[in-house]
This record gives structure tokens, sequence and C-alpha cells, in this order.
């Protein structure tokens, strides 16, 4: 059990990764008020956040976990912190990139939509945000 919350933090990681390249290459290349979507301040701020949330939320729960595993300690509580902030970060990032897309991302062949879609289901699976968030006050 422990094991599947790490690997859906891992596959959160990865997914808001693969998010924020495929948008950063869309804002790039397509053409809006007068040249590329990057040349809009509020674009690349937009996807600078989206970077932030993306990498450095998660990562911090797993460096926790690795400690508290290493030192011998027992780590439900940070694996638990990890599957329940991961998957939830991951809808922040993919929902910020959805909305770079604009109307191209609700496309059914879109790779942003199906993201969108993935986000929500690792939300539930390996435990319900909520379950996580009681298994992290249960040993606080």
């Amino acid at each position: 059990m422990r094991n599947e919350r790490i690997c859906i933090g891992g596959i959160c990681a990865g997914e808001s990764a693969k998010a924020i390249e495929l948008t950063a290459n869309y804002v790039r290349a397509r053409q809006a008020f007068g040249g590329p979507l990057w040349n809009q301040q509020a674009v690349r701020l937009k996807t600078r956040d989206a970077c932030d949330q993306g990498r450095r939320r998660p990562r911090a729960g797993l460096s926790r976990r690795r400690n508290s595993s290493e030192a011998g300690r027992p780590c439900a509580r940070e694996v638990s912190m990890v599957k329940a902030l991961s998957p939830e970060v991951l809808h922040e990032v993919v929902h910020g990139c959805l909305q770079l897309h604009g109307g191209t991302g609700f496309i059914a062949r879109h790779a942003d939509r199906t993201h969108g879609r993935d986000a929500r289901v690792l939300t539930i699976g390996g435990g319900a945000t909520e379950v996580m968030l009681e298994e992290v006050a249960k040993r606080m």
C-alpha cells in the first residue's frame, strides 16, 4: 500500500512535467495578439506557477518520506501526505495548463484533455484524498 502511494506521487510528478512541457511548447507556437502567446506576460507567469507547483511541492513530501524511512521511523504519515498532496497539485497544474490551451484543450484527441481526466482519477486510486488526510491526522 505504501509503495502504491509513493508510485502515485511519482506518476503525478511525471504527469505534471509532461503537461507543463506540452503547454510551454503550445504557447510558444500559438500565434495570437500579434505574436506568440509566450510574449504575453500573464501566460509566462501562469506557466511559471505551474512549473513551481508541479516540481517543488510533491518532491518535498517524497524527501520527508525518505528521511523518515532511512532513520528507521514509520513513514505512513509522510506517504499519506505525498498521496494526498500530489494528485491535488497535478489537478491544479493540469487545470492551469488547460486554461492556457483555451478551446484547443477540449478537443477529444488533445493530450491536455486526457491529462485532466487522468489527474482526477489519481485523487481516488490508492486511497481518496480525504482518507489520506485522515491517515495523516491519526499520526500527528
